[in-house]
């Protein structure tokens, strides 16, 4: 069993689904040989169907953040991303349980020297091995909650409705049309613009003619998705004076519309924008509910890894977004093509 941390003021470790670091640094699986002394064996372990039950009737309320042993919490992206709330917590250790190779942000780099950074490439699939990593990971975790001044943190990305999904199955279907509007029906009031996610700003026409707000938001890159003549006719010359990187898409509120070939693009865009140093970037249409929403929901699903659900749930938290039916459409074709993409 994992050693209790001796006071408040040892080491902190935040547990997080891991994603972006180098081959070198993830967890190998391979440092821990076990013995027969240190594992523990039960006849009477519970089976899966039994354990589904106490799981199913023991959910706690659910944050993005929790502290579930004394200095070890577990959490999603979003506090992953907050590196003012991890300093805040006095977080000194990250594990990454769903650590990607797909550009998103959170490896050594995006840490820093204060943060020990630990990821682990894992799947959320029936038919992933996770148990490789169960010694190395626990050996992380006891020694650095173990080592004074130290906190350790986990985050499980999307953990809170992972249960509701047949995530990784051969057969995943994205919930219906009519499904995804119940979920995008939130009381989340709504501004100009709205961050939904670190350093990334969804908003409406306004904010992007209004300059001292982009000035003040020190917004560094701008992706229309409502550009051209009969839309927010901005375009780059708007900004030129302004050191702003535009991307625009022609792109109309139209269910008929098929905004998915912007889809790669547009996510393109944004992670370089992310990735630029003190890079912000705002995405919008001339409400920014529906197409900039869109656009924004495609590169939390292609970048971030994230499920449909997963992302409206995100944005959802910030900002209300409402997509017309046709680009809900499309995103969960998007979203079933990245599972298939995911599984070989």
């Amino acid at each position: 069993m994992l050693g209790r941390a001796a006071d408040k003021s040892s080491k902190a470790i935040f547990l997080q689904k891991p994603r972006a670091m180098s081959a070198a640094e993830s967890l190998s699986g391979d440092s821990l040989n076990p013995s027969i002394g240190n594992t523990i064996c039960d006849s009477k372990t519970p089976s899966v169907t039994e354990l589904e039950r106490i799981l199913e009737n023991s959910r706690a309320q659910l944050n993005h953040v929790d502290e579930v042993w004394p200095n070890l919490y577990i959490g999603d992206l979003l506090i992953a991303h907050d590196k003012k709330q991890l300093k805040k917590m006095g977080i000194t250790h990250v594990l990454n349980a769903a650590h990607s190779k797909w550009g998103s942000v959170g490896d050594q780099i995006f840490y820093g020297k204060k943060i020990n950074y630990y990821g682990i490439a894992a799947d959320d699939s029936p038919e992933f091995d996770l148990s490789k990593y169960f010694y190395t990971a626990a050996e992380q975790i006891h020694q650095t909650l173990n080592t004074p001044g130290g906190k350790d943190g986990s985050i499980e990305e999307g953990f809170c409705i992972m249960s509701t999904l047949k995530m990784r199955d051969e057969d995943y279907e994205p919930p219906s049309i009519p499904e995804l509007n119940h979920l995008l029906w939130t009381r989340t009031s709504c501004g100009h613009v709205d961050q939904v996610w670190p350093n990334l700003h969804l908003g409406d026409a306004w904010t992007a003619r209004d300059r001292a707000t982009l000035k003040r938001l020190r917004i560094t890159h701008i992706l229309n998705a409502a550009d051209g003549k009969f839309n927010v006719n901005t375009g780059a010359s708007y900004y030129k004076d302004m050191g702003i990187h535009y991307y625009g898409v022609e792109a109309f509120d139209d269910p008929n519309f098929n905004l998915s070939p912007f889809f790669y693009p547009a996510a393109k865009f944004i992670r370089a924008g992310l990735n630029a140093v003190g890079g912000k970037v705002f995405v919008h249409c001339a409400m920014g509910i529906s197409r900039a929403a869109t656009l924004v929901l495609a590169f939390l699903m292609i970048c971030e890894k994230m499920t449909l659900v997963q992302a409206i749930k995100t944005v959802s938290a910030h900002r209300n977004v409402s997509p017309n039916n046709g680009f809900l459409s499309q995103l969960r074709e998007l979203d079933k093509d990245l599972m298939r993409e995911r599984k070989r």
